[in-house]
């Protein structure tokens, strides 16, 4: 039996073909390779693009750098419906996702690399959502809610 168990802050394709994964490992590890170029072949894979010239940037490489590991699993949590955000990399080395949406509303993350979430929506002149959560298993539903209304036109 192989088991594998992720931290908020691994690269989950790191240690999946280790010689301890066995071969079940590798088969995982091919799969879900093939399933990410997939993914990044679709209409959304100028969003990879762009968080990699944001690495490229800022002289850091993706491959070994948390934050923007981080980033790539939170980009490929998005639901489909979601408006692809603009990605930028804040003074504290954070990611920032942000959507804009008609009458001012707005809706920004900040993703640290171990992948604490800090989130502020504008959703009209008097109501504002904000809080902080972490990127685990996908995005809080709290969260894409606040997405898709702060986007919906």
């Amino acid at each position: 039996m192989t088991a594998y168990a992720f931290s908020p802050s691994d690269n989950y394709l790191e240690r999946l073909d280790a010689t301890t994964a066995g071969q079940q490992g590798c088969a995982i590890k091919k799969s879900i390779v093939s399933e990410l170029m997939r993914l990044r072949d679709t209409g959304a894979s100028w969003l990879f693009n762009d968080l990699d010239s944001l690495a490229q940037e800022y002289s850091n490489s993706m491959q070994g750098n948390e934050v923007f590991n981080m980033a790539k699993k939170l980009l490929l949590v998005l639901p489909n419906d979601i408006i692809p955000p603009e990605l930028d990399l804040d003074n504290d080395g954070d990611i920032l996702f942000d959507w804009s949406g008609s009458r001012g509303r707005m809706m920004t993350i900040a993703l640290r690399n171990d992948g604490r979430i800090s989130y502020a929506a504008r959703l009209s002149s008097t109501k504002t959502r904000n809080g902080n959560d972490f990127l685990i298993d996908g995005l809080p539903s709290e969260i894409i809610e606040l997405v898709r209304a702060a986007t919906q036109q």
